[in-house]
Formats: C-alpha cells, sequence, structure tokens
C-alpha cells in the first residue's frame, strides 16, 4: 500500500509539474475521436486552453497513438515554466491533420475555417504565442520549426478592388517544407512558398513563392529576399556540438561528428 501511495503521489506530482489540464484533454479527445481512439489518448493538452467548434473528425491523425500530438505545453517548458497569462487558442471549424511528435506550445492562437485545412507533418514544433489562421489551406511539412511570435496566415481577410473594377483573390494557400526554421517574429503571408531547409531570419516578411531558390537557403527582410545559398540549420544534438565549441574554435566540419544524425 505504502508502494502504491508513494507511486500515485509521483505520478500525481509530475502531473502538476508539467501543468497537464486532465479536463481539457479528456474533454479534447472524446469530443474529437471515436471511442476505440479516443481511449488511447493521443492529444494532450496542458496549461490554460481554450477551444471552439471541437467535433468529431475535426483532427487527422496519421497514426493514433499515446501523447501524438501536445497542444500547450512545450519543448522549453521546463526552461520558461507554465505561465496562466499565455492562452492558448483553437478553432476546429475545419480539418487539423497532423503526423507524429507534433507539439503547439504554450500562448499559440490556431484558427481554422469551415472546409479550411491545417496540415502538420512529424515532428513539427511551433514555439509559444505563435498564431495560424487558415482560410483555405497551410501545409508545414516534416521536421519544421517555427520561432516564437510567428504569424503565418492564407488570406488577406478583405477584399481590395482597383480603378478598373478588379477584385483579386483574397485567399491563396500556403506551403512551409522540409525541415525548415522560422526564426522569432516571422510573417508568412498568402500564396507563401518556402523550400526545403529553408531558414528565415528574425522579423521577416514571407510573401511570395521562394521555390525557385532551391533548398538550403537563407532569406530575410522585409520582405525577404535571398542573403545566402547553401546554409541550413541543424536541429539534432546542439548541446553536444556546443559543447565542441567550448575550446574557442570558430567551425567545426560535420564530417567530424560522428554522433550526428541527418533528418
Amino acid at each position: 500500500m505504502r508502494i502504491l501511495k508513494s507511486f500515485i503521489g509521483m505520478i500525481l506530482k509530475k502531473i502538476y509539474k508539467s501543468n497537464l489540464n486532465i479536463f481539457s484533454t479528456l474533454l479534447l479527445n472524446f469530443r474529437a475521436f471515436r471511442f476505440r481512439d479516443a481511449i488511447k489518448l493521443p492529444v494532450f493538452c496542458y496549461g490554460n486552453i481554450n477551444f471552439e467548434g471541437v467535433h468529431k473528425g475535426c483532427i487527422e491523425l496519421s497514426e493514433v497513438h499515446f501523447h501524438t500530438l501536445r497542444l500547450g505545453g512545450g519543448r522549453y517548458t521546463y526552461i520558461f515554466g507554465n505561465s496562466n497569462l499565455d492562452k492558448s487558442y483553437y478553432r476546429f471549424s475545419g480539418t487539423l491533420s497532423v503526423g507524429s511528435n507534433v507539439i503547439i506550445d504554450q500562448g499559440c492562437i490556431i484558427s481554422i475555417c469551415s472546409g479550411a485545412r491545417l496540415a502538420l507533418g512529424d515532428n513539427v514544433y511551433i514555439n509559444r504565442r505563435s498564431t495560424i489562421h487558415v482560410k483555405e489551406s497551410i501545409l508545414v511539412e516534416h521536421n519544421t520549426w517555427i520561432g516564437w511570435n510567428c504569424q503565418i496566415l492564407d488570406s488577406d481577410f478583405h477584399f481590395m478592388v482597383n480603378d478598373d473594377g478588379i477584385i483579386g483573390n483574397r485567399n491563396r494557400p500556403v506551403r512551409i517544407g522540409h525541415c525548415v526554421w522560422l526564426a522569432n517574429n516571422v510573417y508568412v503571408s498568402k500564396g507563401a512558398v518556402l523550400p526545403d531547409y529553408s531558414v528565415v531570419a528574425s522579423m521577416s516578411l514571407v510573401n511570395k513563392d521562394l521555390s525557385s531558390f532551391g533548398e538550403k537557403c537563407l532569406f530575410g527582410g522585409i520582405p525577404v529576399r535571398c542573403l545566402k545559398t547553401g546554409i541550413r540549420r541543424l536541429f539534432l544534438a546542439e548541446n553536444d556540438i556546443d559543447q565542441m565549441f567550448k575550446g574557442c574554435i570558430d567551425s567545426i566540419n560535420i564530417d567530424s561528428i560522428p554522433f550526428i544524425k541527418e533528418l
């Protein structure tokens, strides 16, 4: 009995420390999925979180596993902690399609309009206080990270008419490729396309199709332009690499690092 009490106490302590929202977790799973999938608890909710428009089929999973999608609790929670001031908001009028191991951190706003689709590939990470509003279609492919305070919109949300009486389409799909990194405060607008392994500098505006530049480019500016080619972010083993620079060396050849595993 003492061992059981100790085990239960340890579990409750971990739940409290992680700020897991048990009520929202159960509510979302059993409202969004069939019972046989809901009991696997594929979605975990953390912190102060609010939902609108949840219905059966509003979340599509490539595979239904325990803890596949994490909402409101992220990779850096143990560093920055949880804050009730960072309220997360999700509007599920359309469809959220996700792969495995997807994290949407605290304070994010995800709004998917009726008939629209937000598709997130495997290992996608969206950092704190970012906003994604989908009117038609936004695709974020595998292994892409989105930084703090980013905005991704596929619509202007208003119509404009010129002197010739021409009204432009306010909506155009957005595609963000594989292994892309958006630094903090990046704005991505309708019609934007980012090729695989792109890096977008802080405070930039992506408002066009950049696929003609090819892979491994650094983009930056308002609006963005190509700043450098043949460059990408390493997502894995960052702590190990950081230790290698403690000797004040200027650079390291990736071929000399045996523990690197390429995405």
